[in-house]
């Protein structure tokens, strides 16, 4: 067990150092002075996508070519997720990918708030309309070994429920309202955060949560 965890550290890791390089790389292409400078970024970029093809066993071709070479690409990717408590009962959505549950969530979108993309997110999730009430916590994905292969920031608000039942829906496999001492199998996020969340809901949560 401690080997397998040990070996999927050192993966989580490398993805990381990947992301690292292509995030570099792809804002030297943007601000290279001559051409001498786009070469060597440009081999960066390749290295970023050759080290990803060895992690993901995949072409680094087809890894190259969803890099882009624009500032887009430079920045930590951000994702939203809702709390969604009824007394004790927490809301929580069974993953397509690997059957986990989690919070609704996802990555936010260009042209809509944090707020929005949270509220946005329950609904194609959970099937129900909710509206935020305040920050709850904001993690760095380094930190929290959240499973995700890029450098991620997860922006955690707690959601009142406005209408509608929950129900699954093309993007979850099910859907429930779990006590706290009752969860399910959680994805790897949350199970590092979730527990801390709801002690800090237990004790008044005076403020938002951020990684120091």
């Amino acid at each position: 067990m401690q080997a397998s965890m040990d070996a999927r550290t050192w993966a989580d890791d490398a993805c990381l150092l990947a992301d690292e390089l292509r995030s570099l790389a792809s804002e030297g292409l943007e601000y290279a002075a001559n051409r001498y400078d786009r070469h060597r970024q440009a081999r960066v970029l390749r290295c970023s996508a050759r080290l990803l093809g060895i992690l993901e066993n995949r072409p680094p071709a087809m890894i190259l070519r969803g890099f882009g070479g624009d500032l887009h690409a430079v920045t930590p990717l951000i994702g939203v997720d809702a709390i969604v408590l009824d007394g004790d009962r927490l809301l929580l959505i069974q993953r397509t990918d690997n059957g986990l549950w989690c919070m609704p969530g996802g990555a936010a979108e260009v042209g809509e708030t944090l707020a929005q993309a949270a509220e946005r997110e329950l609904r194609e999730e959970a099937g129900v309309e909710g509206r935020v009430r305040r920050l709850a916590a904001v993690f760095d994905s380094r930190l929290w070994q959240s499973g995700v292969k890029r450098h991620m920031v997860h922006v955690v608000f707690l959601d009142e429920h406005v209408a509608g039942i929950p129900a699954h829906t093309a993007e979850s496999l099910d859907v429930g309202n779990f006590a706290h001492g009752e969860l399910p199998p959680l994805s790897h996020g949350p199970r590092q955060w979730l527990p801390p969340l709801l002690a800090r809901r237990g004790q008044g949560e005076p403020v938002a949560y951020f990684d120091p």
